[in-house]
């Protein structure tokens, strides 16, 4: 496995606007402990509680207070009739979605949560010691980086991994923080921290302002090896022969936290065709696999007429009419 380190302000992002994309981290969580191995340390798990809902409010109040005014030099045109209309549906689902919003962000079961906390969990933690905080405040009190004023988080995380990662591994380090970017290149780590850490690992540090400058660089590794693995484990579904097998199968997908719309409805397709899925839909792992798979992608069971069937299984207090006997199905 190769070491990986991603630096408070890339977990932060995910609760404002960037380019570090929520379902680019959910890829990434099928590869940790199988192809990376995630070092986050105490300051890092602190630094993303204290400032998540400064960042949450901020980005929330900007998505909230969205306003679209159209003035009298648009009327009169054929296309503002549609715009109008189109502009009336866009703030029925704008203001739809600010009341799922307010209700997940105070339960903290935002998308971004559920996967920074399942990524916090498969990670290696490095815990404070006296040792590490006594050599990042020798670091900070010499002026060497990395460090801001009157701050040594970044002098805290910089000694977590020297001491945790062993000599001769290599690591992946990935932060946007200044105090780690070359001044002669903002893409590069400093020089300074490059050589330190030459010398005294015995191996190199790749560095990426982003986790998009890594998945474009890596993510095609990563995603061939897990997808192929997932593909053949859903595959699998359409002959399980008896329930024991059906529920084993479903334990090993309910390990990876990200499907495909369309790796989706074939997994549907599975449940609704397949004796031995079907007679345990109900079963509380089976339904709960199926919930999490779906929850914001019920269209795919919704829209489809057979699957209609498995929609009002998984989600019964969304129950849709069907007109056929349900018994018959």
């Amino acid at each position: 496995m190769v070491n990986m380190f991603i630096d408070s302000n890339i977990w932060l992002d995910l609760y404002h606007y960037s380019n570090n994309d929520l379902i680019e981290f959910s890829k990434l969580q099928d590869s940790i402990e199988v192809d990376y191995c995630l070092f986050v340390t105490d300051q890092v798990v602190n630094e993303v509680l204290r400032n998540r809902d400064a960042k949450v409010a901020d980005a929330y109040k900007q998505f909230k207070d969205i306003k679209i005014k159209t003035p009298n030099i648009c009327k009169g045109y054929e296309e503002y009739k549609t715009f109008e209309l189109t502009l009336k549906t866009v703030y029925t689902l704008h203001r739809d979605l600010c009341k799922k919003l307010d209700e997940d962000i105070y339960n903290e079961k935002l998308h971004a949560d559920i996967i920074i906390n399942a990524l916090f969990v498969k990670a290696r933690r490095i815990h404070y010691t006296q040792e590490i905080m006594e050599a990042a405040k020798t670091r900070y009190s010499l002026g060497n980086p990395p460090g801001k004023n009157n701050s040594n988080g970044d002098a805290v995380n910089w000694e977590s991994l020297l001491a945790a990662i062993p000599n001769g591994e290599d690591v992946f380090f990935i932060s946007e923080d200044k105090d780690f970017i070359s001044a002669l290149n903002g893409q590069n780590i400093c020089s300074y921290l490059n050589k330190e850490w030459t010398s005294r690992k015995g191996s190199k540090i790749f560095f990426y302002t982003s986790l998009s400058a890594f998945f474009n660089e890596h993510l095609k590794a990563i995603s061939l090896k897990t997808e192929e693995e997932k593909n053949r484990q859903i595959a699998l579904l359409f002959n399980v022969g008896n329930f024991r097998n059906a529920h084993s199968i479903i334990a090993r997908l309910s390990t990876y936290s990200y499907f495909s719309d369309e790796q989706t409805n074939v997994i549907c397709q599975a449940a609704a065709s397949t004796n031995q899925i079907w007679g345990i839909i109900s079963d509380d792992d089976i339904n709960e696999f199926y919930r999490g798979i779906l929850k914001g992608r019920e269209e795919i069971v919704r829209d489809d007429e057979t699957l209609q069937w498995l929609y009002n299984k998984i989600f019964p207090e969304k129950r849709i009419k069907i007109d056929d006997d349900e018994s018959s199905f």
